[in-house]
């Protein structure tokens, strides 16, 4: 079992567990009664109950994916990432500032389940996973979005009256608007500060800790890559079908969002491996392989037949492997080739998509146009 596999079967086992753990808590949750924490009918109303809810269903589908070995889109790790940082505001809420004002009886089973093992196994497969996303520093904003959308809702029922327990028209201490600390004061005792007060400190402990996971990955990331980076070889006849697999995926996983869906059926047509076996007979063709699976191609020869003129071609990055250098380790290869070293001019037509990973690769706009031609193209070129 390579560790890509060893991975997958880890992370599968993680997700089932927040899973299970999300479904029993709840159901023991709802079956609890009024008078324990978050029991009874009410159960759904809770931030816990509904951030469990939440990353169960994410681990489910994502379950699903992996077992049948679909391809995961991008913002689907972003989605991750915000559902892992909302279930661990769960458990840090629950153990740190829940748990020390309920004593001995916070500790049930489905407490135990709902803000303990659910968040540390969804916080596990995330570093497991993610790995294989490339998630930005700026999507951290995304992981506001959940608890910011609770506590509309959750001043929505203070402001209806709606009752989370028997008599009690708020799901938390910090956010009953109610309180003598109401909105923006601070008392002795709980809840030590106003409503907004709360908000403001959970919002900034979401952000140090979104930026802390990501910080973490990163780590993760580059320690694996140093370790797992894939050799670069020239193109065989036998490739053709992977190279062409590889391209039609990315096309539909990284450039549909630049181009119409018109223009990725167009281009995933064109990417036959017939297409792909001739132009590796006018091109010197390289691949990017990884235990055996080729996860990234591009090709380099002469433009317009020139001797001292060369064009990059069909230059392409699964997604899985984007954002880990796999892209720059083929213009490396392709710049270390006889015809970008004879040529005084290398041009390269760039998608919308590529457009700034060749810019910071040193390839400027031909002629100084900066807009893309009839073809949806950048044509940039680097001199000698």
């Amino acid at each position: 079992m390579d560790k890509n596999a060893a991975r997958g079967t880890v992370s599968l086992i993680l997700k089932i567990i927040v899973v299970i753990s999300a479904v029993v808590g709840t159901v023991l949750s709802a079956i609890a009664g009024s008078r324990s924490f978050m029991g009874g009918g009410t159960v759904f109303m809770y931030f816990t109950i509904q951030s469990n809810i939440a990353i169960a269903v994410i681990c489910a589908v994502g379950a699903v994916l992996l077992l049948r070995k679909k391809p995961v889109a991008a913002p689907w790790y972003v989605v991750k990432f915000a559902g892992t940082v909302s279930i661990t505001l769960t458990g840090l809420v629950f153990c740190f500032v829940l748990a020390p004002t309920l004593g001995s009886a916070a500790w049930n089973i489905q407490n135990v389940l709902t803000h303990v093992i659910v968040p540390v196994a969804a916080v596990a497969d995330f570093f497991v996973t993610g790995v294989w996303g490339n998630i930005r520093y700026r999507s951290v904003v995304f992981v506001l979005l959940p608890p910011l959308a609770y506590a509309v809702y959750a001043g929505i029922g203070f402001v209806n009256g709606w009752q989370f327990a028997p008599g009690i028209n708020y799901p938390y201490f910090f956010l009953n608007w109610g309180s003598p600390a109401g909105a923006f004061g601070f008392t002795k005792g709980l809840p030590f500060m106003g409503c907004v007060w709360w908000i403001i400190a959970l919002l900034i402990l979401l952000i140090a800790v979104g930026l802390a996971y990501l910080a973490i990955l990163n780590a993760i990331k580059k320690r694996r890559l140093r370790r797992e980076q894939p050799v670069i070889r020239r193109f065989r006849g036998s490739d053709a079908d992977c190279v062409s697999e590889l391209i039609r995926r990315t096309l539909k996983i990284s450039n549909s969002n630049d181009y119409t869906p018109e223009c990725i059926d167009e281009l995933i047509a064109r990417h036959t491996p017939e297409y792909i076996r001739k132009r590796a007979e006018h091109t010197h063709f390289y691949v990017a392989e990884k235990c055996g699976a080729v996860v990234g191609c591009g090709a380099i020869g002469p433009y317009w037949d020139s001797e001292t003129e060369s064009c990059l071609f069909t230059i392409f990055v699964d997604p899985a492997y984007q954002g880990r250098g796999t892209g720059k380790m083929i213009i490396d290869a392709l710049e270390k080739d006889e015809y970008f070293l004879r040529a005084k001019r290398v041009e390269v037509p760039a998608s919308i998509t590529a457009l700034e990973f060749y810019r910071k690769l040193g390839y400027d706009y031909k002629d100084g146009v900066k807009e893309p031609d009839g073809e949806g193209l950048y044509r940039l070129e680097k001199r000698s």
